[in-house]
């Protein structure tokens, strides 16, 4: 067990709209992976959550390119059912999902205000890529949530 690479796949940076920002930087981030022995972390910007997807995706890799920690970060980008709907989002996001940068994608339904099913049509663009689908649910979600999840994670495998 010494030596299990372990791998964090709820990081987060930067500033948000809601809290003080608990890693405002890349490099602080990587201070506590060090700090836990964690060799690596999935990791998406609070901005993304809070303001905009696509700002905040596109921030989350200007920060990850600027720090030169990308060997230790891997970017999550943060999706909404909106972005079906956002001029040139799906494009941005398949660019990035095909060249492989971005293997995750990760919804927050409570903080986004919408419910879990409403992403479907998002994923259906997007399921050619194969990203892992995290659910950021702080509440463990709504029993209608979890019907809904339970429904995309068998539609999408």
């Amino acid at each position: 067990m010494k030596n299990l690479p372990l791998l964090n796949v709820n990081g987060m940076i930067g500033r948000g709209a809601y809290e003080e920002a608990e890693f405002p930087t890349a490099a602080s981030l990587v201070e506590h992976l060090d700090y836990l022995a964690i060799e690596r972390s999935l990791v998406w910007h609070v901005a993304a959550r809070d303001l905009s997807p696509p700002l905040g995706n596109r921030l989350l890799l200007t920060h990850l390119t600027a720090s030169g920690l990308t060997h230790r970060l891997i970017p999550g980008f943060i999706v909404t059912p909106a972005c079906f709907f956002e001029y040139g989002v799906l494009d941005l996001l398949r660019g990035h999902l095909a060249s492989g940068a971005v293997r995750a994608l990760r919804i927050t339904p409570e903080v986004s205000r919408f419910s879990v099913r409403e992403i479907e049509r998002v994923l259906h663009e997007l399921a050619s890529y194969e990203p892992a689908l995290f659910w950021d649910c702080g509440n463990f979600g709504t029993e209608a949530a979890l019907r809904d999840f339970e429904f995309l994670a068998g539609a999408f495998p």
